[in-house]
Formats: C-alpha cells, structure tokens, sequence
C-alpha cells in the first residue's frame, strides 16, 4: 500500500491502497465481480489495471497448463523410389 516517493521514502495515498486491496483479494482467489463490487467500478476491465501480476501465480499457471499440451510426433514423409514405382 505504498508508493515509492524518492530513494529514501513512500508515500501512501488512497489509490496505492485500492491496488494493494485488489491485488490482495485477487490472489486469496476472490472473484473479480466481488472485487469490481467493492471498488465501485463499472467494468472489469478497469477492476484489471488495479490488480497487479503475481509472477509466481503466472509462472505456476504455465507450468499446469503446458503438462496437458501434446506435442505432435513429426512425421516425415519420405517416398521410397524404386524402379517399381516409375
């Protein structure tokens, strides 16, 4: 709930704490309409830019999602020539 004022020192304003709010709710998993409700926005979207990234939420969501993707075998598709076959 602070913002970085100079190289010495935060300053804490109402905004820096609706952030730090949004950004609290949302990594405890509570849902973005909740946390739109109480911060009083009219879309999600703008509930959004109030969340800040958790890298390691990102990173973790990656590291699931990608145990499910299959990779296809590449096949070559290689013609065998023979007289035969002229």
């Amino acid at each position: 709930m602070r913002v970085k004022y100079n190289s010495n020192s935060y300053r804490y304003t109402l905004h820096s704490g609706r952030r730090s709010l949004a950004t609290l709710m949302d990594k405890h998993n509570y849902d973005l309409g909740l946390i739109q409700k109480i911060l009083g926005h009219e879309s999600e979207e703008m509930t959004l830019e109030y969340i800040d990234p958790d890298m390691d939420r990102i990173t973790a969501a990656f590291k699931e999602l990608w145990k499910t993707v299959k990779i296809p075998q590449r096949q070559t598709n290689t013609v065998k020539y023979s007289i035969y076959n002229l």
